[in-house]
């Protein structure tokens, strides 16, 4: 029986089948470019990769909001409170602050003063300034201390004016101690005794201290304000607090 013979493909065929192969080709370049076309044109065409379930790193520390700024716990300790107004006013603010907090510096700078020649002055209302300190604000308990050591010289309440006023020049500096000295120098004070009592750290504990009652309080943010009991847990412009408290002393 004779074999069969497999005859090579012919010049023609081999034209044929590269001819079909560019139609192909061609083919699949334009439904490509078409695929393109609609993702450009109709962008919620393209599916959305699907999330993974890795979870993400947690901040090292809270971050400052417009409620206020969280706070550390911290052991107990006796309280220390600053004054202004009569005990007798009708309406008594107690004010849980952080020197290095920004929202307490801005209630303080921007408001603060016009509620004190409106209000405290006039006998209207006590203002007690409790001072705190968070954790993560490593410059906030020497710049209490600081307070403290210009309060033993009759200057408290102008170091803790100036201290929120030039905030900005040692929040975040770690050579703040020597600007809190400087400033012992603007107010007047004794220098070489300013300098001995913040050295010494005899009032290093106050912070922390204040912080057990703020807690007791149900303080959970910087600023936090109670106007005859009620919280305010925000830094207020001078506008909104002055309603509140004409609507207290109108009762």
């Amino acid at each position: 029986m004779p074999k069969k013979v497999v005859k090579p493909a012919s010049a023609s065929g081999g034209s044929s089948l590269r001819r079909y192969a560019a139609i192909g080709a061609l083919v699949v370049a334009l439904v490509l470019v078409g695929a393109a076309v609609v993702m450009v044109m109709n962008p919620g065409a393209v599916t959305a990769p699907t999330p993974t379930n890795t979870p993400t790193k947690a901040a090292v520390a809270p971050t400052a909001t417009r409620a206020g700024t969280p706070l550390p716990t911290v052991q107990s300790g006796p309280r220390v409170d600053h004054v202004k107004g009569p005990a007798t006013a009708k309406v008594t603010v107690t004010e849980y602050s952080d020197f290095q907090c920004p929202f307490c510096g801005m209630f303080a700078v921007q408001s603060f003063p016009q509620v004190e020649e409106k209000y405290i002055k006039t006998g209207k209302i006590r203002w007690v300034f409790r001072p705190v300190a968070l954790s993560y604000h490593l410059q906030a308990p020497k710049a209490t201390e600081s307070a403290e050591c210009a309060g033993e010289q009759g200057k408290y309440w102008e170091m803790h004016d100036l201290l929120f006023a030039r905030q900005s020049q040692w929040s975040e500096k770690g050579g703040a101690v020597e600007l809190f000295k400087g400033y012992a120098k603007a107010l007047a004070l004794n220098e070489a005794a300013f300098a001995a009592c913040l050295d010494s750290g005899k009032y290093g504990g106050i912070a922390a201290a204040n912080m057990t009652d703020a807690r007791a309080a149900g303080v959970s943010s910087t600023p936090t304000y109670f106007v005859n009991g009620t919280a305010i847990k925000v830094a207020l412009p001078y506008e909104e607090f002055a309603k509140v408290l004409d609507q207290e002393l109108a009762k």
